[in-house]
């Protein structure tokens, strides 16, 4: 008969062996809970930050059903692009799982979550991190760019009826003539926070201060106000530039610069105003989730930094998702950076891309209608 502490030293080996392997595998392949992110693969030898190999996760990490949020993709364009599903620390320049963003964001005292706004997966995915966020026992409230301070109290008092929906809040704020993307698009997102008892509130100025701000620009503001919003200050002009260029860029440089400089202010107020809202709900909640455009989110020029000029110990974690390229394969190539090249994002989480109409071409036509209409 074999002696019990001969059979236990053999087990205690053969876990030795095992543990050694399995610190020592680079998930060539990985067997996938039945919830994870579609397309996700886990290659052997993925392009790390400066073209170098490195893991896509660390040897010896334990995969669990919180490896990736999703059943499946929604946008069709580039779902077998290899950064799909790929969430990139910029600031560690390695790729991290979902469950690792969820507990950065739940430590955080705000944190801020760029989409692309007719981008179906970002809205789910968002939804994703607030019921995880919920499930770390925070209750932070939610503050949307989408919904402007006149749907102030009507927000309020539908959220305090009895058996408030998500259905029912898009009617409610007659979400159909806001000029957003379809409610259907943002209902996931109403249902996480509704479900979860997180209080949704207005992130935009009024209408009217957005429309007085695109006519006069920031003189518009009174001076007490803007000094409050940290707006009594310029911008750095390095900062300023890469704000002008970007407005340029994304309107297919089709821009008057008059109307370039008038949208540049209204992009710098919707901003601070953004930042503003943000810390009442902070204050209130005891912590914060930002829903807004990717530009927004941008830590170098965009809400991060009216929040860390008022509030310079606030913990801020910013994450992005953003629709792959053809043609753009490493991740650090993908990052948004500053003037200096430093990282304007914690986490960049890449998804498949929206099929949309080709947008100069509609801006083209826009400002030809317009034109001849003057």
């Amino acid at each position: 008969m074999i002696d019990d502490s001969i059979l236990s030293m053999v087990a205690i080996g053969l876990t030795l062996l095992c543990l050694g392997l399995i610190n020592g595998f680079q998930y060539a392949e990985t067997k996938l809970p039945a919830d994870a992110l579609p397309q996700i693969r886990l290659p052997v030898s993925p392009t790390g930050a400066n073209g170098d190999q490195a893991p896509l996760i660390k040897p010896g990490t334990i995969i669990t059903g919180a490896l990736a949020p999703l059943s499946a993709w929604v946008a069709k364009l580039g779902q077998d692009h290899p950064l799909v599903g790929r969430v990139w620390d910029s600031g560690h320049k390695e790729a991290v799982l979902p469950a690792e963003v969820a507990k950065a964001a739940a430590e955080a005292d705000v944190v801020l979550v760029g989409e692309t706004h007719d981008n179906p997966d970002h809205h789910k995915l968002q939804a994703w991190l607030i019921r995880e966020i919920a499930l770390k026992q925070k209750h932070p409230a939610i503050v949307m760019e989408m919904i402007g301070g006149d749907k102030a109290e009507t927000l309020a008092s539908y959220q305090n009826t009895p058996g408030a929906s998500a259905d029912g809040l898009g009617s409610t704020l007659d979400w159909a003539s806001s000029g957003w993307p379809d409610w259907k698009l943002y209902r996931p997102i109403a249902d996480a926070a509704l479900a979860a008892a997180f209080t949704i509130l207005p992130g935009d100025a009024t209408k009217a201060q957005l429309q007085q701000v695109g006519l006069s620009g920031l003189r518009a503001v009174p001076d007490y106000e803007r000094d409050h919003l940290g707006l009594g200050r310029t911008l750095p002009a390095r900062l300023n530039s890469a704000l002008v260029e970007d407005i340029k860029v994304s309107h297919c440089n089709q821009l008057p610069d008059a109307e370039v400089g008038q949208m540049t202010d209204v992009q710098r107020f919707r901003d601070a105003v953004l930042a503003d809202n943000t810390l009442k709900a902070a204050q209130r909640a005891g912590s914060a989730i930002v829903i807004a455009g990717a530009g927004h989110v941008r830590s170098d020029r965009g809400v991060p930094y009216y929040l860390h000029a008022r509030s310079p110990a606030l913990k801020i974690v910013t994450i992005v998702f953003t629709e792959v390229e053809a043609g753009v394969e490493n991740p650090e190539d993908a990052v948004p950076r500053d003037p200096d090249g430093k990282p304007a994002a914690n986490f960049v989480w890449f998804t498949p891309k929206s099929e949309r109409p080709d947008q100069c071409e509609e801006l083209r036509r826009q400002l030809q209608q317009k034109s001849s209409a003057g």
